[in-house]
């Protein structure tokens, strides 16, 4: 069975991914656009949505990453992004924002980095890197929007104390 088309080019995230325009849930489909930023452009522009772009943190250049090694060595105003790949292997893997966060989490830090902190360093407990925790958020917002970034934030704080009770068994 074929489906008719939209007249419209249907709002996507800067990786491809279909955006539901109400609930903002990924469609996993592959979709091919021409610039990540004509595109996150388009979203936050969109009449029929309400998805907000993430915004920059610097002006110097921006980096995809896909593991801890590639922020070395890296000048004070580069941002970091969460590479196109690495989210979609999140999505693939994954059902929910909190999981999704906590996929790309597990990526970017490993667990003795995360033993003993929280996502941004609150209620005592030192935060997680700044910039490759920014990355999360971009992508989380970018993927599921930023209604669903307190989850997300949530989901990764539980799951790295679970680590902790893991390592002490």
């Amino acid at each position: 069975m074929q489906h008719a088309m939209p007249t419209t080019s249907p709002p996507t995230s800067s990786s491809g991914i279909l955006q539901h325009q109400n609930n903002h849930q990924p469609i996993r489909n592959s979709f091919h656009h021409t610039s990540p930023s004509m595109t996150t452009q388009f979203i936050a522009n969109h009449p029929q949505n309400n998805f907000q772009a993430a915004n920059r943190i610097s002006a110097g250049p921006i980096i995809e990453i896909e593991k801890p090694d590639d922020i070395l060595n890296l000048e004070s105003m580069t941002e970091c992004r969460i590479s196109t790949d690495l989210r979609w292997r999140a999505l693939v893997s994954t059902r929910t924002d909190t999981n999704f966060a906590w996929y790309l989490a597990k990526e970017l830090f490993p667990p003795e980095d995360m033993i003993g902190k929280n996502f941004r360093g609150t209620r005592g407990k030192l935060g997680l890197s700044p910039r490759r925790r920014r990355a999360i958020e971009h992508a989380v917002i970018d993927v599921y929007g930023h209604t669903k970034l307190p989850n997300a934030v949530t989901g990764i704080n539980t799951d790295s104390r679970n680590l902790k009770r893991q390592k002490q068994c």
